[in-house]
């Protein structure tokens, strides 16, 4: 299973995360003397046995609520219903938006695969102008988002020397990129509206 071999495994639990504790995220170490330098590390550096005021490390306050810890929990319990409700609105957004030439649809995944649709991203074609496709689903209600940038671009990495043209088919590829409304909730109308305001933003 993912995060159970190699190196350290992290695990984000964002909002908008296949499951969810609001904020925060997990680690999965790779022996009992690495969980302990990493616990002693999330809580300010103190002590394992944290004696007050004990500290023996220099650390942060990445301490996950118990509230939030809760939440995760009771997420945990349903993450097999969870994940099946995703996969079935990206089934949906397959059937309506497969066919729509121009569109570019995820790749599912297969008997020996499981795809856990974080988000549902599509591809336009070269030359589409992505921002105002994005513009034009905003004015009829439904949001998108340019999805992802090229991180060589963002302005602390060029610092270091990297420039546009470098990467042309990542740049490529994000240019043209956005992501759709999705989350386990979505009923297979709410898919039909997106999908066809999408039709009309290529359109238009």
């Amino acid at each position: 299973k993912v995060g159970s071999r190699g190196s350290l495994a992290a695990f984000a639990f964002y909002a908008n995360k296949q499951m969810t504790t609001g904020e925060g995220g997990m680690i999965v170490p790779r022996d009992p003397g690495e969980a302990e330098r990493i616990r002693s590390e999330r809580n300010q550096g103190r002590a394992v046995d944290m004696d007050w005021l004990d500290h023996d490390r220099l650390g942060f306050n990445y301490r996950l609520s118990d509230v939030a810890a809760a939440i995760g929990v009771a997420q945990v319990a349903r993450l097999d219903q969870l994940l099946a409700d995703r996969d079935r609105v990206a089934g949906h957004y397959e059937a309506a938006l497969g066919p729509l030439e121009g569109v570019d649809t995820p790749v599912a995944g297969d008997d020996q695969e499981r795809r856990s649709w974080f988000v549902y991203p599509v591809r336009l074609d070269p030359g589409a102008d992505r921002d105002g496709v994005i513009a034009a689903l905003a004015r009829t209600g439904v949001p998108a988002k340019a999805y992802l940038p090229c991180v060589h671009l963002f302005p602390h990495i060029r610092e270091l020397g990297y420039e546009q043209g470098q990467f042309p088919v990542a740049e490529s590829v994000s240019a043209r990129s956005l992501t759709l409304p999705f989350h386990s909730g979505m009923a297979e109308s709410d898919v039909e509206r997106v999908s066809d305001a999408l039709r009309s933003a290529r359109e238009a």
